[in-house]
């Protein structure tokens, strides 16, 4: 957790206890992932609840590689599968600031 500052270990200390009073770590990974990436969006498989896709919204680099591994090994049961994605959002049919073609992530 080092690579985190003060405020943001300590954001992550108290959902850590919310997970160990409630039980609900998915819950506790998004909100500490909207405190640790603000404006990150997360969303869930309507289909396969246990399949997960995150948006960062910023340049990948080490130290934020680094940070997400941890959050995502902390929270995140390993049965949930997660995909994400850093600097391009992935087109969403109907949403159309979501499907400019030079600016998504195909997969």
């Amino acid at each position: 957790m080092t690579e985190l500052k003060r405020d943001k270990q300590i954001a992550v200390a108290d959902e850590l206890l919310k997970v160990f009073e409630t039980g609900s770590s998915v819950q506790s990974f998004c909100n500490i992932m909207k405190e640790i990436f603000q404006g990150c969006l997360i969303y869930q498989n309507r289909f396969h609840p246990k399949k997960i896709y995150v948006y960062i919204g910023k340049e990948r680099d080490e130290q934020l590689q680094k940070q997400w591994q941890m959050l995502r090994e902390t929270f995140l049961p390993l049965d949930i599968e997660v995909r994400i994605f850093w600097a391009e959002h992935f087109g969403i049919l109907d949403v159309d600031a979501t499907m400019l073609s030079d600016k998504i992530a195909i997969f």
